[in-house]
């Protein structure tokens, strides 16, 4: 059955000294306004398209370059970060950067995937087609960032994620995502696992959001996550492909306002994530979820955004961590 999963993350925008320089976060997951050069669609085709500076919302946790655009507030960004990469050595207990939009492919790779007990939640055991809808809650709408089309997928162990997947993924991703929970993976391990079962808002208690913010912090030698690679508009998935929401660097000097999504599918007040469209048919769910991912393609659309994709990997800043 195809899924499509609603994925909360905190949706406030990261803190950065008057300096402008941002520094490797070691706190709870916030937001960037990134700018990178990248790909874009302007239909839900894929055909449409263009390349240039691009500006959007996601999650950097790395250093970043950054310069003050105003104040803030209504959905505006305060900064905006162009993301910068070294290496983590020399810090304590560094975020990872999930999902990671940069390179070929989006690639997500561990938030919510297990719960502060060691079970697994349905977010690691998802299937080719399936997409993910993140996004975060402001002003009692869901505002998104990131959609993300599963193309494939393997496991891997936070202790031996770098061993098994340098050279198969940016190196920038290893140094962001996989070092970052190699490093943390210190614990002893918990024994046998629980069952992998689905995981509802019900439950996903408030303990695991707690540990979810901090699990690059704590997760436990041998800990399993699934590293997903991300459909793209030269390798859709049924005609579906990930994408941020976007827009030309020159059209938004003063950047914008992620799209709020409106739909009988979502729920702005949800804790966690859930998997939306569960009473739809079985037998018909990739035409459910596709027509889905094409309704949230259109309010992205409408709402002026582009559909950015392949955007460039940061360049490597080996001074500043």
């Amino acid at each position: 059955m195809t899924r499509l999963v609603q994925l909360m993350h905190p949706g406030g925008e990261h803190r950065i000294p008057a300096s402008g320089r941002k520094p490797w976060n070691r706190d709870k997951h916030a937001r960037c306004f990134l700018k990178s050069r990248g790909s874009f669609s302007r239909d839900n085709a894929g055909r449409d398209r263009g390349v240039g500076d691009l500006v959007f919302w996601g999650e950097w946790e790395a250093p970043a370059h950054a310069q003050r655009l105003g104040c803030g507030g209504d959905g505006l960004p305060t900064w905006i970060c162009v993301p910068k990469v070294c290496s983590c050595a020399a810090v304590q207990q560094p975020q990872n950067t999930d999902p990671f939009v940069f390179g070929d492919t989006f690639l997500y790779s561990c938030c919510k995937q297990v719960r502060r007990n060691g079970s697994a939640t349905l977010l690691r055991k998802l299937q080719r087609g399936d997409v993910i809808l993140f996004g975060s809650r402001l002003d009692g709408r869901f505002v998104l960032d990131t959609v993300f089309v599963v193309a494939r997928s393997e496991i891997f162990e936070t202790n031996r994620g770098v061993e098994l997947l340098t050279g198969r993924v940016p190196a920038e991703f290893v140094e962001t995502v996989l070092r970052p929970l190699a490093r943390a993976s210190r614990l002893e391990p918990r024994g046998a696992e629980a069952d992998l079962r689905g995981c509802g808002p019900e439950e996903w208690a408030p303990e695991d959001e707690e540990y979810a913010a901090c699990a690059a912090a704590c997760a436990p030698v041998g800990t399993q996550y699934r590293l997903y690679w991300g459909a793209t508009p030269d390798d859709p998935v049924d005609g579906m492909f990930s994408f941020a929401p976007a827009q030309l660097a020159e059209h938004a000097p003063a950047g914008f306002r992620r799209p709020a999504i409106d739909a009988h599918f979502i729920n702005a007040n949800l804790r966690g994530f859930k998997t939306c469209l569960e009473d739809e048919d079985e037998n018909s769910s990739h035409q459910i979820v596709k027509a889905a991912w094409e309704k949230v393609v259109s309010q992205v659309i409408q709402q002026n955004h582009l559909l950015g994709f392949q955007f460039a990997l940061p360049e490597w800043e080996r001074d500043h961590a």
